[in-house]
């Protein structure tokens, strides 16, 4: 949706530029147009002021003659009657020897007679005014007072255009400095030489220089509208093209754009993990199988090297682990084939470890990578393993029917090794009111590893660390983070192995203790499968165990009885000896006995008679 967006605006941007050239264009000749109707216009109104002076010139140079020569005596007529405001002048009126009359006739007299009666010719009227005059006729308007007040300020020209449309006009004013051949006339109005003594003005018709104006606008809007259309037809012709063109990269863009959707759901799809780098070193994209297995989304790792810092923290393993995967994509890239995969441990958001095949294959440069999750797969191995392990160890448990108790003691805490996974282990026995532990033996890793000398080889439960918790909980106990605090923790004595795991796991039968196994340091976190297979074991020694406890007791019951039947023998023997010396004793007494009773009873036969 976001990409037919951009689509759009790129037209929509395209036909707006279009629309923004087409105004600036129009908008450029409207404005060059206009700025040269202005011109014409400022041109008709400087040939309106240059006619307006040339004539102003033409009056003073008129004017400025006659005051030159103080005036002129011509036969007064009735158009030209004598000046009556000249009447304090003496020789205003003379008469010739010839009997001819003449009158003077002053500057001012004569420019106004000659503005008067030939301004038809050039067309242009004269106007000669003052803010004192003498003659009332020559009283200025309203805009000749404005003037005649900025002169006396300084002003040196005063100009306007008046009028409307053809009838217009431009109207112009200089002032009128006196003079000394000016006094002469005007001497008794207190004006001296340097006054300015009123202004002379001129009022030129533009009708001619408005039509000269009005050609050259038309000729000029000709010329314009000319190069606007060939600037718009140039236009439109780029626009069909450009817009072509721009509808064909529209079409390619639409057409990567499904191709690329149609990437993406593939790429969200897959049952893989996947992320997509760019040749920059950029993840362009992760699927939801990758942040369901990592747990890190697409904003997280933004890069190569932010991917490869989050899943191998360590430095020298991330190390090893870039080093390995750059040389398989240099490999790939130049044999031009698929990266082989690699296994790697990848650490995910959560902290947890994940083994991951990682492999890939390289798309112009960029790199579509893959990542199979592994770790259900090992761990079912190990497992798998594990579980070996542990029916191979009851069997050999099982089998040591001849063995004695410490070496049974020893092979059982190798076999706990083994079936954990664990570094460390060791195996006791409980005494009768489970206060103290008896331990044969050491396994070998403990042996070898732990600094602590003359370990006794009776502990009392009350002195024990946590291990000792099994028997004073009377339950197994497991411990993955053993340097985390815990209640009754006592530590461990100078030159002890680290523990970093541990498992205490107690054997009872008939509900007492009569045994402790203790596992340490698993890669892995310790379980309750782990404890189920621990005392699996133990429980197998134990029997071995009763088994010689009873064989034991029967082979003493047996040499016991063997020496009472023998003793009773002897005693019997004896005792026969002495019957029958009490037998031969009796025998002749009772012969003695039946003799005598015979002798008796003849005797008493014999006494019968002798009394009958």
């Amino acid at each position: 949706m976001e990409e037919n967006d951009n689509s759009d605006n790129g037209l929509s941007f395209f036909y707006r530029r279009t629309i923004a050239v087409a105004l600036i264009w129009s908008l450029a000749i409207v404005a060059s147009a206009s700025w040269n109707v202005h011109n014409e216009r400022l041109q008709s109104l400087a040939l309106s002021r240059k006619e307006a002076v040339a004539n102003f010139n033409k009056d003073m140079a008129f004017r400025l003659w006659g005051t030159k020569h103080g005036g002129v005596y011509v036969p007064p007529t009735e158009q030209t009657p004598p000046n009556p405001y000249l009447s304090h002048i003496p020789d205003r009126d003379i008469t010739l020897p010839s009997g001819k009359r003449l009158t003077l006739m002053n500057p001012a007299y004569m420019v106004r007679q000659m503005m008067s009666d030939f301004n038809e010719l050039y067309g242009v009227k004269g106007r000669i005014t003052s803010l004192k005059p003498l003659n009332s006729a020559n009283s200025p308007d309203a805009w000749e007072r404005e003037a005649l007040l900025a002169f006396e300020k300084g002003t040196k020209e005063f100009f306007v255009v008046t009028g409307e449309g053809r009838q217009q006009s431009l109207r112009l004013m200089r002032p009128m400095v006196v003079t000394e051949g000016c006094l002469k006339c005007h001497s008794q109005q207190g004006y001296k030489a340097g006054d300015i003594r009123g202004g002379v003005g001129v009022v030129v018709p533009m009708a001619p220089f408005l039509a000269l104006e009005r050609q050259s606008v038309q000729r000029m809007f000709l010329s314009h509208m000319a190069i606007w259309l060939l600037g718009a037809a140039a236009l439109g012709l780029a626009f069909y093209r450009e817009r072509s063109v721009l509808l064909a990269r529209e079409k390619s863009k639409e057409e990567l754009r499904e191709s690329e959707a149609r990437f993406r759901r593939v790429f969200q799809l897959v049952p893989l993990a996947l992320s997509y780098v760019n040749q920059a070193g950029a993840l362009v994209y992760v699927n939801d199988r990758f942040v369901q297995v990592f747990g890190y989304g697409q904003d997280e790792v933004s890069s190569v090297q932010e991917w490869w810092r989050l899943a191998c923290p360590e430095e020298e393993y991330r190390q090893w682990a870039l080093a390995s995967w750059e040389a398989a994509v240099a490999t790939a890239a130049q044999e031009k084939t698929g990266i082989a995969p690699l296994e790697y441990k990848v650490t995910c958001k959560n902290g947890t470890v994940r083994v991951v095949l990682m492999g890939g294959i390289l798309l112009e440069g960029n790199l579509l990578c893959s990542f199979v999750d592994l770790t259900e797969r090992r761990r079912g191995e190990r497992e798998n393993a594990l579980m070996l392990k542990r029916v191979k160890a009851l069997w050999e448990v099982s089998q040591m029917l001849d063995a004695d108790l410490e070496a049974l003691a020893h092979v059982t805490q190798e076999k706990l090794v083994e079936i954990t996974d664990s570094e460390y282990a060791f195996y006791g026995f409980m005494n009768q009111d489970e206060t103290a532990i008896t331990v044969s033996t050491w396994s070998k890793e403990v042996m070898a590893a732990c600094g602590v000398r003359h370990n006794p080889l009776e502990y009392l439960i009350a002195d024990s660390g946590l291990w000792g918790d099994a028997v004073r909980e009377r339950r197994t106990i497991i411990i993955n983070d053993y340097a985390a605090d815990r209640p009754g923790k006592k530590g461990v004595p100078e030159g002890h192995v680290k523990l970093s795991r541990l498992m205490s796991v107690p054997v009872f039968v008939d509900n007492r203790i009569v045994a402790v196994a203790v596992v340490a340091n698993k890669p892995a976190s310790y379980n309750e499968e782990d404890a189920r297979q621990v005392e699996g074991v133990i429980r197998t020694m134990q029997l071995l165990v009763a088994r010689k406890n009873a064989e034991e007791a029967w082979r003493q019951l047996n040499e016991d009885l063997e020496r009472r039947v023998q003793e009773r023998t002897a005693e019997l023997a004896e005792k026969n000896s002495e019957l029958e010396k009490m037998n031969k004793l009796f025998v002749g007494r009772e012969l003695r006995m039946v003799e005598l009773k015979a002798r008796i009873e003849e005797l008493e036969n014999q006494r019968a008679g002798q009394l009958t």
